[in-house]
């Protein structure tokens, strides 16, 4: 028996260390509008490097479940780089 922190096999902690800080959790839930030009153009490149992937695999793979399956992690590929660009970037 320990504290109740530790987990258990079945049960494993989800994450070790410190909770975020208010300040991380704003940047990582509030809407954070492109900062410059760089960014909407960098939010655009992105946009359509995946439309261009997402199309491609249309004509390459048949129709089914891996292809779905492909696509939605098109669509994540897209989320989190967007959400680099927004969100990582070290200027103040």
């Amino acid at each position: 028996m320990g504290n109740g922190t530790e987990g258990t096999e079945e049960h494993p902690r989800r994450h070790s260390g410190t909770a975020p800080t208010p300040e991380e959790l704003r940047k990582r839930f509030f809407y954070r509008p492109p900062r410059d030009e760089e960014a909407i153009a960098s939010h655009a490149q992105v946009s359509e490097l995946t439309y261009q992937l997402a199309r491609m695999l249309c004509v390459l793979c048949p129709p089914g479940r891996n292809l779905s399956l492909a696509l939605t992690a098109l669509e994540d590929v897209r989320m989190r780089a967007n959400a680099a660009i927004a969100v990582d970037d070290p200027r103040p």
